[in-house]
C-alpha cells in the first residue's frame, strides 16, 4: 500500500489558508466575490490535478501557505502545506515536523533545521545544512517569493503532545498503514514564523462550525501536491535559484465529507485502521477522481460560510493510495484542537487573536432541516389516484434513452454524471419536477424556460428540457444529489388560490432557470405552495417521489 500522503522526511508538497483577516489592525477587510464551490467544481469536472482538481486563483485562498527546506544558497525543496490562522501563526500537520530536530523526552517542541542528506526527494538541490522557511499567499512557485512580503523564517515548531510522545517512542517508525499519523492521531502542530506577515489569515472553525454529520457537505482542499500517485518532483527555476516541488502551481478540488460511521466502516477493513472524532473523512467514493495526493500534508480542507467564503475546518493527515474508490481521505479536525492550540498562542503572544466565525456567517440549520421535512411530506399518490411515472435514462442520453427505475444513472470516472428522466402522466394539467439535495437546495427541472408545462394524459415529457441540454446530455449531477428527492408532480392548470399560488412559484422558478444553476431562491415557500396545492385537489393531482439512493 501507498501512504496517501505522509511526508516523514523526504515526500513533496502542498497547500494552505484562507479567508478573513484575523486582526483588523492588520489587514483590511476582504472584499473578494467568492464563487459557490459546486459551481467551480462543475466547471472544472475535467480537471486533472490533485486528482480531479484544478488551477486555484489566490484570491479564493487567502493566507495560503507552503513549508520548505532551504540550503545556505536558496536552493529550496517543498514538501508540505500549511494555513496562516494569525499574523505569526500557521497550523499545519504533526508529520511535516517529523525531520526537525525535536528536542526533549517528550519530543513536542521542534527546531527548523535538518541535514539535508536526510532530505532524499531534494538531494539533487539542497547542500549541508537546511533551514525550514514559509512562503505565503502565492499560487505560483516560479515566481521567487519576497522577504518579509512572502517568505519567512521559521522560528521554532510545536507538534501536539499525544503525537509526539508516540512519534518518540516507536522512533518514527509506526506500524501499519498510514504510519504515525494513522497510527498515533493527533496529527497537527503548530507553528511559529518570524513577525512581518501582513496578509490575510483564515478563519478558524469551533465545534458548531463543522460539517453536520447526517448529510454530506461540500469540502474543499488545496495545495501544491502531487496528481498522480507515482512520479518524479518538478525541479525548476525560481529566479536565479533552483527548488523542486510536486507541482509550480496551486491547484484546488472539491471533496465532499463522509459520515463518520461509514467511514469508520470503510477504514476498519482491511486495514484496520481506527477513525477518531478528532478526524474528518472526506472524499466522493463513487468517484476515483478527486483527492488530495503526496504533498498535500498540513494543507487546509474548508468549509463555507453563507456567502461562500472559506473557513478551516481540516488539515490534510493521511489516506490509502490517492483517490482510491472506497477510501475516504482523512483529515485533522482542527476544532478539536483549538483549546490546544489557542492557549499555546496565547501564552507566547498574549495580543494575538484568532478570529471566529459569526453566528450569522453559518447557514440556517434550522431552516434546511424544514426544508428537508417539507420534500420527505411529498407521498406518491395512491394506487386508485391519477400516476405519474419518472424513470431514469440509464446512459443519461436524451436521444437513445433506456428508461429504468433505477435511481441514477451510474456516475463517470470523475464523479459525475447526466440525469435524464422519462416524466409520464396518466393525467392531464401542469407538470413540475425538481430536486431536493439533503442538504436543502432546491433545483426545478422542469420547467425551465417560458414554454408551455402542460402535459396530457399518456404524454411523456424529458427532463430537463432546456435546448443546451440536447447536446450535453441530461442535468449534471454529482455527490450533492446523493441521499436526496427526486420529485414530480401534475397540477391543475387552473383552480383555487393554493393552485395558483403554486404555478407563480414554478413560473418564478422556470423563469430564473440556468441563471442562477437553477436554484429556487426562496425554497421552503416553493416547496410549501405545491404541497398545499396537492393537499387541496388531491384527485386532480398526481405526485412521483424517487429517493436518489446511492447505489
Amino acid at each position: 500500500m501507498v501512504l496517501k500522503r505522509f511526508c516523514a522526511v523526504t515526500i513533496a508538497f502542498l497547500s494552505c489558508a484562507l479567508v478573513q483577516t484575523v486582526a483588523p489592525a492588520q489587514s483590511p477587510p476582504d472584499q473578494t466575490q467568492f464563487p459557490d464551490p459546486i459551481e467551480r467544481w462543475e466547471k472544472n469536472t475535467n480537471g486533472t490535478k490533485i486528482f480531479g482538481g484544478w488551477a486555484a486563483k489566490i484570491a479564493y485562498w487567502p493566507g495560503m501557505a507552503a513549508l520548505r527546506y532551504a540550503d545556505s544558497k536558496g536552493d529550496a525543496g517543498y514538501y508540505c502545506g500549511g494555513v496562516m490562522i494569525a499574523p505569526e501563526w500557521m497550523l499545519t500537520a504533526a508529520h511535516c515536523l517529523n525531520a526537525w530536530h525535536c528536542t526533549g523526552t517528550d519530543g513536542v517542541q521542534c527546531e527548523p533545521t535538518s541535514d539535508a542528506s536526510r532530505l532524499d526527494d531534494f538531494t539533487a538541490v539542497l547542500q549541508g545544512p537546511v533551514g525550514v522557511e514559509v512562503v505565503v499567499n502565492v499560487d505560483t512557485l516560479v515566481d521567487p517569493p519576497k522577504v518579509g512580503h512572502s517568505l519567512f523564517k521559521v522560528v521554532r515548531g510545536w507538534r501536539h503532545k499525544e503525537y509526539a510522545a508516540g512519534h518518540v517512542k516507536w522512533n518514527g517508525k509506526c506500524p501499519g498503514v498510514g504510519k504515525c499519523a494513522a497510527a498515533l492521531g493527533n496529527d497537527i502542530a503548530l507553528v511559529r514564523i518570524e513577525a512581518g506577515y501582513q496578509g490575510p489569515t483564515i478563519r478558524v472553525a469551533s465545534k458548531d462550525d463543522d460539517p453536520r454529520d447526517d448529510f454530506r457537505s461540500p469540502l474543499m482542499a488545496a495545495g501544491f501536491g502531487r496528481s498522480e500517485a507515482t512520479g518524479n518532483l518538478e525541479q525548476f527555476h525560481s529566479g536565479p535559484r533552483m527548488a523542486m516541488a510536486a507541482k509550480k502551481v496551486l491547484l484546488e478540488t472539491l471533496i465532499p465529507s463522509v459520515p463518520q460511521a461509514e467511514c469508520v466502516a470503510r477504514m476498519a477493513r482491511p486495514h484496520q485502521i481506527t477513525v477518531r472524532q478528532s478526524e474528518i473523512c472526506a472524499t466522493d467514493e463513487r468517484s476515483s477522481g478527486r483527492d488530495t495526493c503526496q504533498g498535500d500534508s498540513g494543507g487546509p480542507l474548508v468549509a463555507f460560510d453563507v456567502q461562500n467564503r472559506p473557513y478551516l475546518v481540516g488539515l490534510t493527515s493521511y489516506g490509502i493510495d490517492c483517490a482510491k474508490p472506497g477510501y475516504p481521505g482523512i483529515y485533522t479536525r482542527v476544532s478539536a484542537f483549538r483549546t490546544w492550540f489557542e492557549p499555546l498562542i496565547g501564552r507566547m503572544q498574549p495580543e494575538a487573536k484568532l478570529e471566529r466565525l459569526k453566528p450569522q456567517d453559518l447557514p440556517n440549520a434550522a431552516l434546511r432541516d424544514r426544508i428537508w421535512q417539507a420534500a420527505t411530506s411529498f407521498r406518491d399518490s395512491a394506487p386508485n389516484r391519477p400516476q405519474l411515472e419518472l424513470k431514469t435514462c440509464k446512459d443519461g442520453s436524451r436521444l437513445d434513452c433506456h428508461a429504468t427505475d433505477d435511481d441514477l444513472p451510474p456516475y463517470d470516472e470523475r464523479g459525475g454524471g447526466q440525469l435524464v428522466v422519462n416524466a409520464k402522466s396518466s393525467l392531464t394539467g401542469s407538470l413540475v419536477v425538481f430536486l431536493v439535495t439533503p442538504a436543502g437546495r432546491v433545483k426545478q427541472l422542469y420547467p425551465t424556460g417560458p414554454g408551455s408545462a402542460m402535459v396530457r394524459d399518456g404524454d411523456t415529457r424529458i427532463v430537463p428540457d432546456e435546448p443546451h441540454h440536447l447536446s450535453t446530455g441530461g442535468e449534471p449531477f454529482g455527490w450533492d444529489f446523493l441521499g436526496g428527492r427526486l420529485i414530480g408532480a401534475v397540477l391543475p392548470t387552473t383552480g383555487n388560490q393554493q393552485i395558483r399560488k403554486a404555478h407563480d412559484q414554478i413560473r418564478a422558478a422556470a423563469t430564473r432557470g440556468s441563471s442562477k444553476r437553477g436554484l429556487v431562491e426562496a425554497p421552503e415557500a416553493y416547496l410549501k405552495s405545491i404541497l398545499d396545492a396537492v393537499a387541496s385537489t388531491a384527485a386532480s393531482t398526481a405526485v412521483r417521489v424517487v429517493p436518489l439512493r446511492n447505489r
